[in-house]
């Protein structure tokens, strides 16, 4: 989801390249398959494995949804879906029923991080036909700035979002279109004085709700009531010092999407801060931007890790480059 802007880049560039403030070790050899290139400008934000084997993506530099068939080829395998009014931007996406998708849409500025309060709507894509429909559920004016988005799996359509600006998680009824504070926690904000979102990515897991905050540059979990979200225990940090947007998990490890080092950073989940890069780096366009990281979900791509990137945008490959946004995949 949404990683926060750079505002200041010359001494962030600084630390990532004599890795002062990083915590990773050297990576490994993972190479990606590029599904699909959008142009240069392109941002893909955020995306969710369709249970045929496409990938729906949707971009956060214009209000659009598209369904990517990586069974074709990349010139011609991508369909624009749905494009949102009153809203510039499309954000977190999650799977909801299956292949009936919700997905957050408002108004943004990329060129500040910043949001426009009370813009933002939760919206459904239906997929279990072969005709789309794409609807309204219900505007969340409550909310500040909704990124990412994650199912709570014992309540059936029900969903948490992640407010980045007013630093909480909120609880949202697709059925219904109610929205009720879930999470409100000193750990889900953004630190004072620093700048971009606080919460970002987050996934339900085992009990635990898990989150990344931008700004603070951390990645930690907290155990949750599977009814309402709400915590049970404490907040806690399983890595720090590491930039960090959305990402996916199994049972062994995170895996960070990491825009401003180009990098998807790998977390230990069993040995809490042993974090390693899993690909990318911050001189090669091979993950320009990576902003978020799905696994696939059809028996073919379980042990696949799909990956929507904002070419570089914000803080371009090796401080000049810049390419389109990009749907990648890796196999594990």
């Amino acid at each position: 989801m949404f990683l926060r802007w750079v505002l200041n880049l010359v001494p962030l560039i600084a630390s990532i390249l004599s890795c002062s403030a990083s915590p990773t070790v050297a990576q490994t050899q993972n190479n990606p398959v590029v599904i699909h290139q959008f142009p240069v400008g392109a941002w893909c934000e955020n995306l969710a494995p369709t249970w045929d084997g496409k990938i729906l993506v949707t971009r956060a530099d214009v209000p659009e949804l598209y369904l990517i068939d990586p069974s074709q080829p990349p010139s011609n395998n991508a369909k624009l879906i749905a494009t949102i009014p009153d809203s510039n931007a499309l954000l977190g996406i999650v799977e909801v029923f299956p292949n009936v998708f919700a997905f957050a849409a408002g108004n943004i500025s990329l060129t500040t991080a910043t949001s426009t309060p009370g813009s933002f709507s939760i919206w459904r894509a239906d997929l279990r036909t072969s005709t789309t429909t794409v609807s309204k559920i219900a505007d969340v004016h409550q909310a500040a700035f909704v990124n990412g988005l994650t199912l709570l799996p014992a309540q059936a359509g029900m969903i948490l979002l992640a407010d980045s600006s007013f630093g909480a998680i909120w609880r949202f009824d697709t059925r219904t279109g109610t929205l009720e504070l879930a999470l409100n926690n000193t750990a889900l904000a953004a630190p004072s004085g620093a700048l971009g979102p606080g919460v970002n990515g987050i996934r339900v897991q085992d009990g635990y709700l898990y989150y990344t905050n931008t700004a603070a540059e951390k990645f930690g979990r907290v155990p949750i009531d599977p009814n309402t979200g709400a915590a049970t225990g404490a907040f806690t940090t399983l890595a720090s010092n590491i930039t960090n947007d959305d990402f996916a998990l199994d049972q062994r490890a995170a895996y960070l999407a990491s825009v401003e080092t180009e990098e998807i950073i790998l977390v230990n989940l069993v040995e809490h801060d042993a974090v390693s890069v899993f690909a990318g780096n911050p001189n090669s366009t091979e993950v320009a931007g990576p902003t978020s990281v799905r696994f696939g979900v059809t028996p073919k791509t379980k042990d696949t890790i799909f990956v929507t990137t904002n070419g570089g945008r914000p803080v371009p490959v090796s401080g000049t480059t810049v390419i389109g946004g990009e749907l990648l995949a890796f196999k594990l």
